[in-house]
């Protein structure tokens, strides 16, 4: 990717990235917030060794180097911020904006590179309910920049024969891996973009990453024993769950843009019609649950026309690809264009259905590039120049994405928030109580609580004492100290929102779309319920 662009290009850069990271700099700690923080505070306790500590995070406390399943790069980032700035929330977003920067340039050029228009999808991206509410302390932006970059990286270097962006690309890619492992899916893309290019000796640059990762293992070797990625493991029942994790990614792909407005912009013709209507009824294989509201019976049929779009273009690129016959290395420049990214794509939900024990989000949000961009050309293949009704139609994508965009990352924005005013409300009122107080549950209720002064109870610990008290909050993942004793349920405190929306209730969840859910939903639930249980 070469830096001399326009100063229109790097204004649609920087204005983006600034609406994306500037509202959402206050956001309270949230979801998996929690866990990268305790490890950034060992880093700047012992920096060579960055998991030796003990971490409560599931069902029991573990060490921290068999339960973190990604290596650290983005927790050394965050130790340097805490280092200078101190543990807060504002600082450690705004640290985010070199990433959110990192993301929009690669991203637009990409759209440049594959389209003729590219600003339009460009903005879905950046603005959309993907990557908005993912302005978090958390890997998933980190990861989408520095694979994006390196994507860019490479194309440019392939293309132009530039052996620096090729280097670029390498170094790029490493640090993809050493900030999540899904970051390996880019060697074998990269290398087959090159190779479709007449190009196979560029793979040579790849060896930079893969001797970043064997560091990396060296150093989880002379530290721990052995390398952090060897015995990892993969999640059990997967084949069986299968059908139930491709839903759930269709599902989440789904809410991540408002493709719908794309169908709009097409002249229709017979063919035309019936493959949208295949993909229409693809959609509604998804397992949506048309549970809630009326509004929310109309989100989702959104939601289905947005699953049809990409199911179009998905299948218009495949059909171009394999017309093409791109397999002969060198042929059909366009069509090896289509191939790679509909491998991009497919290589990364794939992984997430091999290795991840469940879908969200942004476990999909490194496969909504390609898909974007295939769905936009998709748009330009039609007929070009686009006619006024095919730009009203990429206008109205933007729109309404960005739209809801920012409505999601406001809602979890919201319900982060929550436990941060929650845990000193509950603490004084348990004080009150007058008797012992413990709490159970994780996510930003944890990082909270503990602020507070409360402790974390542990099943491993001997059962509460008669009349001690439990705090709990309903949504979070916790242990379950009710297996073991009895408890009598005093109160419970109900924390309404003001958001429509919700990305965590009964029928959707941002961060775990499981059956029957949807990534978001319109509810009128409280954003929480927090229970107070006296131990019998």
């Amino acid at each position: 990717m070469s830096p001399k662009q326009s100063p229109s290009f790097w204004l649609w850069v920087l204005l983006p990235s600034l609406a994306a990271v500037l509202p959402f700099s206050d956001k309270a700690f949230h979801i998996d917030d929690t866990f990268y923080l305790m490890v950034s505070r060992q880093i700047l306790e012992d920096p060579l060794r960055p998991y030796s500590f003990t971490i409560d995070w599931g069902e029991r406390p573990t060490f921290a180097f068999d339960e973190d399943n990604n290596p650290p790069f983005y927790c050394y980032w965050v130790a340097a911020v805490m280092a200078c700035f101190g543990e807060s929330e504002r600082p450690l977003h705004l640290a985010m904006l070199p990433f959110t920067a990192l993301a929009a340039g690669s991203m637009l050029w990409l759209c440049r590179r594959f389209l003729r228009f590219p600003v339009a999808p460009a903005m879905v991206f950046i603005l959309g309910p993907a990557f908005l509410p993912s302005q978090n302390v958390m890997l998933d932006v980190p990861l989408v920049a520095l694979c994006l970059a390196a994507m860019a990286c490479f194309i440019h270097g392939v293309d132009a024969g530039t052996r620096a962006a090729l280097v670029w690309a390498g170094v790029l890619s490493g640090l993809a891996i050493l900030t999540k492992y899904s970051g390996l899916v880019l060697l074998p893309l990269l290398a087959v973009y090159g190779w479709s290019r007449g190009r196979p000796r560029t793979a040579l640059f790849l060896l930079i990453p893969l001797a970043m990762l064997g560091l990396w293992g060296l150093h989880g070797y002379l530290v721990y024993g052995r390398p952090h990625f060897i015995g990892r493991g993969l999640p059990g029942g997967q084949a069986a769950r299968l059908g139930v994790l491709l839903q759930a990614s269709a599902r989440s792909l789904a809410g991540c843009a408002f493709t719908a407005g794309l169908l709009l912009g097409m002249p229709w013709t017979w063919k035309r019609a019936q493959a949208a209507a295949a993909s229409i009824a693809g959609a509604f294989l998804a397992g949506w649950p048309w549970s809630g509201s009326f509004s929310q019976h109309l989100l989702e049929g959104a939601f289905v026309l947005n699953l049809a779009a990409m199911i179009l273009a998905l299948g218009w690129a495949a059909g171009r690809t394999l017309h093409g016959r791109v397999w002969k290395a060198g042929e059909g420049n366009g069509n090896a264009d289509l191939l790679l990214l509909l491998l991009w794509a497919a290589a990364f939900l794939a992984f997430n259905l091999i290795a991840a024990p469940f879908v969200s989000v942004r476990h999909v949000l490194p496969a909504l590039p390609p898909v974007l961009i295939l769905a936009f050309r998709r748009l330009e293949d039609v007929g070009m120049p686009p006619a006024p009704f095919q730009r009203a139609s990429a206008l109205s994508t933007v729109a309404v994405t960005a739209l809801f965009g920012f409505l999601v990352a406001a809602a979890d924005q919201e319900y982060a928030g929550v436990y941060r005013e929650a845990a000193p409300q509950l603490s004084r009122a348990v004080e009150k109580l007058g008797a012992p107080a413990r709490f159970v549950g994780h996510w930003g209720w944890q990082y909270y609580a503990e602020a507070t002064g409360l402790k974390a109870f542990s099943i491993e610990e001997p059962p509460l004492a008669t009349g001690s008290l439990l705090v709990l909050a309903a949504w979070v993942p916790r242990q379950w100290p009710e297996q073991r004793q009895r408890f009598e349920d005093l109160f419970h405190v109900p924390f309404p929102g003001m958001s429509p929306l919700r990305t965590v209730s009964t029928h959707a969840h941002y961060y775990q779309v499981t059956a029957g859910m949807v990534p978001y939903s319109f509810s009128a639930e409280p954003m929480e319920e927090f229970v107070i249980y006296r131990a019998r």
